[in-house]
């Protein structure tokens, strides 16, 4: 079998379901057959070049083509041949010599355009240094009287300039379009009034609709060759070609209809020879406005009245936001706009243009009715800038930017005409829409964003007087039957809840309650997030107004979104945004839950029923996000004192004393119906939520009553644990949870959480060895370093006596060497946060961790006071992270006997220095540390609330946020109290008094702060 006959074979194959396996394998190495490439291209036109063989089956010549594009996009250039696929010189020459030759033989569309892709690939690299020939190939084959072949010179023209309509501008690409432009400057006019004449003679419908996309080809050649600069050989010519197109602009064959389709060219010639025109001309009036000035008045005026007549349509619709966005560049322009926006022009402008593209499609209606969430996310998250409404959104705002009050009277006066000239019914509300809609984008002056709405608002136009217009459709029952109105309505005080006054907010409140019911998703979503953003971003006007009308009712609401009649609607985990709203919700309610008992097990009860719908096929990782956010909004346990809370109480009957209890009794339920939840998740391996469930168990583990008791109880005491969190101990070392980084920190501070609680339990199941290779592989890694300290912090604090002695010195080399190796000022800092805080918590007997690193080498713990502890890394950090340094400095100058050997005495001095530096430093902006600020704050700053995203890690729960609890809350002046340590020292060692006389002599040129010292230490010496 000869090799055509073999590739036939295998193409023919490649057609066939049962032998395509067979086909791949063969065309994975016939690059090495001869003469390949060449073959391919005349299989794709036809042509056997074999005698034996009769013809070649249309689907073996697209198959041929297809495999032809395939093979040049990765073997033509180096660059994209990384497998070295062969490909003789002569191949490569015999395929450029036919590529063009082979597109005027060719009789297939999709053959022609996959060659034209092949001729693309091609030229890139070739045009014109390597083949300056090419555009004298392709105009050599153009004949006048055929518009065909006029059509297929013009794709091919277009395929081979389109690479010049780039934003990066480099000489070479500038030289190459001036070298197009001087071989196309007396073919392009000529081209325009050929193709134009075949347009205006009554030519057949074939004939129309290959010379309109010869037109809109022409445009786009002409576009791609002025995209960079405009050519002088291009210049000159373009009075002829702009003649040619004004004059196509109106044309419209007559007796001749179109489908409502704008994507095929052929289908619809016209439209898309309009689309390519208004990318030309807003090319030319963005670009070259003063050598198109002088056409510019007439494209617009013939652009105006297309819009006109086309604006209502729908089977225009890109033609519409096409020419809208044309229309927004002119009226952008200080030259061009005083002819256009004339107080009639405005008038004219927003009557017959914005208000009719302003109005809902058929396809718009669908997207509301069959794919709510779609139609949410659209309008939360941004519009198609190809559709006549979003545009019409930006020619509003242009317009208001110019000519701010005119304009604004101008579409206040036509809303409220279109709202009140006719009764609301089937045939007035889309009108009444687009009216709303209008008075939305007017009210705003400035941008959207996801985070905070709208941004800047309309000085003409307050938000309230805007909110007058969208109020009816939100309280009228009237609207019940049109929720296109109520969700537009809605969508206002979304967009403008940043804006809206506080009387305006509470008088929305109730209807937007009463929403939250509706079974249409769209109204009932709107609503929720309306909710949500009233309470994120009105907390303090909110707090006392709203809690006790609206509590009851405002969650059964919320949770009927997820969950009605105690089955769950179809497509539960699409609504993120509801969620979201639900997180808000329990954050603003908070404090007065522990009042509200039966609403508190309401809560988790309907979260957890979510949880283990959306287990079995967690979709939507946002929504995910939020539901596990709004149970770590419950994992702590209720604050029994908040502003809210005796209002709340008073009003109930209930008194605070009930309240301690209750709130033990709560979290203990709250527990019993978590847990095992969240052993179900861990034991399906449902990968999504593991990293969040260690979270949620770590927080309700270092919450635990039973646990902050044991905490304050005598030494020795234990707490009650749920056996659960002991179960689930050992495998926590299971190596494949270590292998997913989204675990590691959950896993990590559960440990820590452990090591708090019941230390004993590592100690009797013989874990603490995995655990030092588990900290020793953390710390080693940038992005795990401050679990990893947080780790052996725990470890250092929390372990037994005898198993301190074994592992401490392990815990503290594992840190040694990890500073060794990879010494960076963070890492310093956080060293020496760990020693600090060891050396706080337990102020009596921080001596055994100076042993402890003397254990490891001799005189050790002086070189970790000098490189870490005094290291000007420490001072940075958190007012807490500092407190706790200069305190655990004056603990080891006042407490330890190290100072009075005569080589820690030396730095007696700097390490007062560092006391008093610690405590002078103001917090700033630039540590590396992050703000210090309550879990509601962080969940509420994070994008996730926003929407606009997630965290750094997704994973990472802000409302299970670690609260940075001072352990020194009754150390307000740490130099205070290193004069009382020093007194007390002082009256006990007649010692120190000696290191205090030296310190009143230290030298300027010692420390900065020397007369400081020197008064520290006489003020020290006069008390005792």
């Amino acid at each position: 079998m000869s090799s055509i006959q073999r590739i036939i074979s295998a193409l023919s194959a490649m057609t066939d379901v049962g032998s395509v396996n067979d086909a791949e394998l063969f065309f994975r190495t016939a690059a090495s057959i001869p003469g390949y490439a060449p073959i391919l291209l005349s299989l794709a036109i036809g042509d056997t070049m074999d005698a034996s063989i009769s013809s070649i089956e249309p689907a073996v010549s697209l198959s041929a083509a297809l495999m032809l594009k395939n093979f040049l996009a990765i073997a033509w250039t180096s660059a994209t041949n990384p497998d070295r696929l062969p490909f003789p010189a002569g191949d490569r020459i015999a395929i450029r010599e036919r590529i063009v030759p082979a597109l005027f033989s060719c009789s297939s569309t999709p053959q022609r355009n996959l060659l034209l892709t092949c001729l693309a690939t091609i030229s890139n690299s070739q045009y014109p240094s390597k083949w300056p020939e090419l555009l004298g190939l392709l105009l050599s084959e153009v004949d006048t009287s055929n518009p065909a072949k006029i059509n297929t010179v013009l794709q091919a023209l277009n395929t081979v300039l389109k690479r010049f309509k780039s934003h990066n501008r480099t000489e070479r690409l500038v030289a190459d379009l001036l070298q197009a432009s001087a071989e196309l400057k007396d073919v392009l006019p000529q081209f325009a009034e050929v193709i134009g004449s075949h347009i205006t003679t009554g030519a057949d419908d074939q004939t129309l609709a290959i010379s309109f996309h010869s037109l809109s080809l022409l445009c786009e050649i002409i576009t791609s060759l002025c995209y960079l600069d405009l050519p002088d050989d291009i210049e000159v010519n373009m009075p002829r070609v702009f003649a040619v197109l004004r004059a196509v602009l109106h044309f419209h064959p007559q007796g001749r209809t179109y489908p409502e389709d704008e994507e095929d060219p052929y289908a619809n010639p016209p439209a898309y020879f309009r689309l390519s025109l208004c990318a030309l001309i807003d090319l030319f009036t963005n670009s070259y406005h003063e050598y198109f000035e002088k056409e510019l008045p007439s494209f617009f005026d013939s652009i105006f009245h297309l819009l006109v007549g086309f604006a209502e349509s729908s089977t225009y619709d890109r033609f519409v936001a096409a020419a809208i966005r044309y229309t927004c560049t002119v009226v952008s322009k200080p030259a061009y706009a005083t002819t256009v926006c004339t107080p009639p022009g405005l008038t004219l402008l927003a009557s017959k243009i914005i208000l009719p593209s302003l109005q809902l499609r058929d396809s718009d209606e669908e997207v509301f009715e069959d794919t709510p969430m779609d139609y949410v996310r659209h309008e939360l998250e941004g519009h198609d800038a190809a559709t006549p409404r979003s545009t019409a959104g930006r020619l509003i705002n242009a317009l208001a930017t110019r000519y701010r009050e005119s304009f604004t009277q101008i579409c206040i006066g036509l809303a409220r005409d279109q709202l009140t000239s006719q009764p609301l019914g089937p045939d007035s509300w889309r009108a009444m829409e687009a009216a709303l809609t209008l008075v939305h984008s007017v009210a705003s002056a400035g941008g959207v964003t996801l985070r905070d709405g709208v941004v800047a608002t309309n000085e003409f136009l307050s938000p309230d007087d805007a909110f007058a217009i969208f109020e009816t459709p939100l309280t009228s029952p009237d609207f019940a039957h049109f929720p296109f109105l109520v969700a537009r309505s809605l969508y206002f005080l979304v967009m403008f809840r940043n804006h809206l006054s506080t009387e305006i907010v509470l008088k929305t409140m109730p209807y937007l309650v009463g929403l939250l019911a509706s079974p249409n998703q769209v109204l009932h979503t709107f609503a929720a997030v309306a909710v949500g953003q009233y309470f994120a971003r009105h907390r303090v006007t909110l707090a006392h107004s709203v809690a006790l009308e609206l509590l009851e009712p405002l969650f059964a609401g919320m949770f009927s979104i997820f969950m009605r009649n105690g089955t769950a609607p179809l497509r539960v985990s699409e609504n993120n945004y509801a969620m979201l709203a639900v997180v808000r919700t329990l954050l603003f309610y908070r404090p007065v839950l522990v009042a509200a008992p039966r609403i508190f097990v309401s809560a988790y009860v309907e979260l957890l029923g979510v949880l283990s719908i959306i287990c079995t096929n967690p979709s939507n990782p946002r929504l995910s996000h939020c539901l596990f956010e709004a149970i770590g909004a419950l994992s702590r346990p209720l604050p029994t004192h908040s502003p809210a809370l005796p209002g709340f109480l008073a009003s109930t009957g209930q008194t605070p004393a009930e309240l301690p209890a209750r709130v033990l009794e709560l979290h203990a339920g709250f527990e019993r119906a978590l847990l095992p939840v969240m052993g179900e998740i861990l034991k399906a391996g449902v990968a999504e939520f593991i990293p969040y469930s260690f979270q949620i168990i770590a927080l309700m583990l270092e919450s635990n009553p039973s646990v902050l008791q044991a905490a304050g109880a005598a030494p020795g005491a234990a707490p009650s644990l749920n056996q659960f969190y002991l179960d689930i101990l050992p495998s926590l070392f299971v190596p494949v949870l270590w292998e997913v980084s989204a675990n590691i920190s959950a896993i990590a501070r559960l440990f820590c959480a452990y090591l708090r609680c019941v230390p004993e339990e590592f100690v009797s199941r013989n874990l603490l060895p995995p655990l030092m290779d588990i900290l020793k592989r953390m710390i080693g890694t940038r992005a795990f370093e401050r679990d990893a300290c947080q780790l052996a912090e725990s470890l250092l604090v929390y372990l037994p006596a005898p198993a301190f002695t074994q592992f401490a010195p392990t815990v503290l080399l594992i840190l040694l060497e990890r500073i060794q190796s990879n010494k960076t000022p963070v890492f310093v800092r956080l060293f020496g946060g760990v020693v600090s805080r060891f050396i706080v918590a337990k102020p009596d007997s921080f001596q055994v961790i100076v042993s402890a690193f003397n254990t490891i080498q001799p005189n050790l713990f002086y070189m970790v006071l000098n490189s870490v502890l005094l290291a000007e890394e420490a001072s940075a950090g958190l007012p807490i992270d500092r407190k706790v340094a200069a305190v655990a400095l004056a603990y080891l100058i006042a407490r330890s006997p190290l100072f009075f050997e005569p080589t820690y005495a030396e730095r007696l001095p700097h390490t007062v220095q560092a006391i008093f530096t610690l405590g002078d430093r103001p917090a700033t902006t630039t540590d590396d540390y992050s703000a210090s600020q309550d879990f509601e704050s962080a969940f509420l700053n994070s994008t996730v609330a926003s929407g606009e995203g997630t965290t750094g890690s997704f994973s990472a729960l802000s409302t299970v946020t670690p609260t940075k609890e001072d352990p020194l809350p009754k150390v307000q002046d740490v130099q205070s109290l290193l004069v009382g340590e020093l007194t007390d020292a002082c009256q006990k060692n007649p010692q120190y008094r000696q290191l205090l006389q030296g310190l009143s002599t230290v030298s300027p040129n010692m420390v900065p702060d020397a007369g400081k010292i020197a008064s520290l230490a006489g003020l020290v010496l006069s008390r005792v």
